[in-house]
């Protein structure tokens, strides 16, 4: 049985994380600021769609809150099974 990621895989993501954390670190901001800004900025998106919107967007978000993981596990699944 071949596992589902190889040493280049795990390789290729270090290498990600490593440019990913310069970038961010140059431009002055840690990991927790990072995430702080991503909220604050899905926060303002949210609250003015919902603005737009109404309530029907929340009802999307709430619907989507339940079903895209599941969507997103049976791809998983379903990509596994093909490897």
């Amino acid at each position: 049985m071949r596992a589902p990621f190889t040493l280049g895989d795990v390789l290729r993501i270090l290498v990600i994380c490593l440019v990913v954390g310069f970038i961010v670190k140059a431009l002055g901001f840690g990991p927790v600021e990072f995430w702080l800004r991503i909220r604050d900025a899905l926060t303002w998106v949210w609250d003015h769609a919902v603005e737009l919107g109404g309530h029907a967007l929340e009802w999307v978000a709430i619907g989507a809150a339940i079903v895209l993981p599941i969507v997103a596990i049976r791809w998983a699944f379903r990509a596994l099974k093909q490897r």
